[in-house]
């Protein structure tokens, strides 16, 4: 009877174990799937501003900030002017620096950071 009560609780912590692993591979397929879908927001993102751009270089450029949510994903972008950095610092007049924020969640590793830069004259 000794030994059928030891199997038992062996299986118990074998089960609770996968239990835990498996809960785990969860969450982190949860997070890939919300990486993936950021990455993919942000992509959509710079193509629409550039084409935006493209459409109507004088109405368009420079783009201006903003912020969209799909998914529950927020992501924001902001533009910033770009400065030659040898020499005298002087503002690049045709590219603008944009910094694209998506999140989804409270933890750390919620979020996805991209640079780009876009300019008026190809």
């Amino acid at each position: 009877m000794m030994e059928i009560i030891l199997i038992m609780v062996v299986i118990g912590i074998i089960a609770a174990n996968i239990m835990a692993l498996q809960n785990s591979t969860w969450k982190m397929n949860s997070s890939s799937g919300k990486l993936l879908l950021a990455g993919q927001m942000i992509d959509r993102q710079i193509e629409q501003l550039r084409m935006n751009i493209d459409k109507d270089p004088q109405s368009n450029f420079p783009p201006r900030d903003s912020s969209i949510t799909e998914n529950g994903i927020h992501l924001m972008w902001q533009i910033v002017s770009v400065t030659r950095s040898v020499g005298t610092p002087v503002t690049i007049a045709n590219v603008r620096e944009c910094n694209f924020t998506a999140g989804w969640g409270a933890n750390r590793y919620d979020t996805l950071r991209v640079r780009t830069f876009l300019a008026r004259n190809f």
